[in-house]
């Protein structure tokens, strides 16, 4: 499978309309009791550590309240996460945006950089290294994906797909510095995550898109030394980065997290996840920026939740 290529856009429009917030879930794919199979992909605007520990491929999954967490100053209230009990780790996604989440209208991605140390990257043989994955690295002829070494993608591109979303993971070929990269499944039951598609936040209805996942499937990646077996998962991620990212029906990039939305380099926040307790990071909402003239692709925000 190759890398979809995303191509340029330009004259975003400005999307003021902000407000105060709670979340009903809605859950597609999730289940009180699940194994879990091992798997890897990518992240960027979110520097996000997770506890080291045992990465296990078996993985159980329930349904329980997740303590709300209280936002930025930025005139909303405070979002609960969608309920989920999981008896191992899992990191869950929350993508916002000013409209509401529409699958027809393009794709929702986020895109991770993974990481086994702050200096060291899980494709650090082809002289990767950590930082945030950007909209500007998935274009070109091929693009580079230089920061992407997993990925979630929910959208037109995905309606017919059996879990409703993708996830994967990069494979490089070829030697440092003219490698070329392509994406491949990570395949996950319906006892394995949890798709919320119709979430709530600020003064919004069905503004929120919640994925949740294993932990340990973050720590999924090729093997560099060779195709037995195809993919490893030891020595753990330790940190990721991760950016949120919209393309519309064409793969056209149209928003990303930052405060210059297409323009923007990044931004970093930083999670510590060897806790007792669920712990989220509340990704700022840029409401200064501009973007797309389709609400139902323009960013304001989003959490990262770990649970240990």
């Amino acid at each position: 499978m190759n890398a979809k290529t995303l191509q340029p856009i330009f004259g975003k429009a400005r999307y003021n309309a902000m407000g105060p917030s709670s979340e009903m879930p809605n859950a597609r794919g999730q289940a009180a009791l699940g194994l879990a199979t091992g798997s890897e992909r990518k992240a960027g605007a979110a520097l996000v550590l997770m506890s080291g520990g045992d990465l296990r491929r078996f993985v159980v999954f329930g349904m329980a309240a997740i303590v709300a967490s209280a936002l930025c100053a930025c005139g909303r209230g405070p979002v609960e996460p969608p309920p989920l009990i999981t008896t191992v780790a899992s990191i869950q996604f929350q993508v916002w945006v000013a409209g509401q989440i529409d699958q027809t209208q393009g794709d929702y991605i986020v895109a991770i950089n993974a990481n086994l140390n702050p200096s060291t990257n899980v494709n650090a043989v082809a002289g990767e290294t950590p930082g945030e994955p950007t909209a500007q690295e998935a274009q070109g002829s091929p693009p580079s994906y230089t920061h992407w070494d997993q990925e979630l993608i929910y959208g037109s591109t995905t309606i017919s797909h059996p879990n409703g979303f993708d996830y994967k993971y990069k494979v490089l070929t070829g030697s440092v510095g003219s490698t070329q990269a392509s994406f491949f499944p990570i395949v996950l039951t319906t006892n394995q995550f949890q798709l919320i598609t119709n979430g709530s936040v600020g003064t919004g209805s069905g503004n929120v898109l919640s994925i949740q996942i294993p932990l340990s499937e973050i720590s999924v990646r090729g093997n560099p030394n060779g195709s037995n077996p195809p993919t490893i998962s030891k020595p753990p991620v330790t940190q990721i980065y991760v950016n949120y990212i919209t393309t519309d029906t064409f793969g056209n990039p149209q928003d990303q997290l930052g405060a210059l939305g297409l323009g923007t380099v990044g931004f970093t926040q930083l999670v510590v996840t060897n806790v007792m307790t669920p712990t989220t990071t509340q990704l700022p909402n840029f409401s200064s920026a501009t973007g797309p003239p389709n609400p139902a692709l323009f960013l304001i925000g989003g959490q990262i939740t770990v649970t240990p």
